[in-house]
């Protein structure tokens, strides 16, 4: 499923998906408070509401937990649900890894929800579910290369938190150059844990020793491949339009 308006695309078994307070689950709430962005905890703050997050990096929040869960969960309801941040609004999907060869950020709907999540059943899924949940995901995306921009230049930290997300979310396990793609970085040898989407998302590659080069680069040289991708004007103006989220 490809959203091209907002340059994110995702992948998800055949499943449907539904967040319902008459469910009585509320899990994900509990598992682990929820992190914020800058603005996203100064839209609370503006919305009336005080001690309700502590700051644990730079640009990052944490909301504080009360009893069981998050502090704004209320019986199986959220009281911010309206304003909840993009790391709650994007489950069960997670941003995945970006794919430079179509320029898009690559969500997937999160394996670990199947293991606590009531709200996942059979059937078909709510497109209007998916690109609300995509959208999340991009902002997530869009805020870690933010953070990182006001150390370094923008497009470095583009390509940083680009090549470094599938580790990051546990797509991949071990090192980048022996599970992802040496030119544009497309996971290439999928951890256990997303092996419902080795299918989906596979793609052939050769072993160069220190280094695997997926399918589509290996036309040309890899230095020069990785070049061409990583470092040319055209992606430059997606890096720009991807921070201005």
């Amino acid at each position: 499923m490809l959203f091209e308006d907002i340059r994110v695309k995702v992948y998800y078994p055949k499943i449907s998906f539904r967040c319902n307070p008459e469910l009585k689950c509320g899990i994900c709430c509990k598992i682990a408070p929820a992190d914020l962005s800058e603005d996203e905890y100064l839209r609370l703050v503006d919305a009336g509401y005080r001690r309700f997050a502590y700051k644990v990096g730079y640009g990052v929040y944490q909301i504080i937990r009360k009893g069981e869960g998050c502090i704004f969960l209320e019986g199986y309801k959220c009281k911010i649900y309206d304003l909840r941040p993009a790391s709650c609004r994007a489950f069960p999907f997670v941003p995945a890894f970006f794919d430079f060869h179509e320029r898009v950020l690559v969500s997937l709907f999160d394996p670990k929800a199947f293991e606590f999540c009531k709200g996942i059943g059979d059937g078909e899924m709510d497109l209007d579910v998916v690109y609300d949940c995509a959208l999340a995901c991009r902002k997530i995306f869009a805020d870690r290369v933010k953070i990182l921009a006001d150390f370094r230049d923008l497009h470095e930290a583009f390509l940083l938190v680009a090549l470094s997300t599938p580790k990051k979310i546990g797509m991949i396990t071990g090192s980048p150059w022996r599970t992802q793609c040496y030119c544009c970085g497309y996971p290439l040898v999928i951890s256990e844990h997303y092996k419902i989407y080795k299918d989906m998302l596979k793609r052939d590659f050769k072993d160069f020793g220190d280094y695997l080069v997926c399918e589509k680069c290996l036309n040309n040289d890899p230095e020069e491949t990785r070049k061409k991708l990583l470092f040319n004007p055209e992606l430059r103006k997606i890096v720009e339009e991807f921070i201005r989220f």
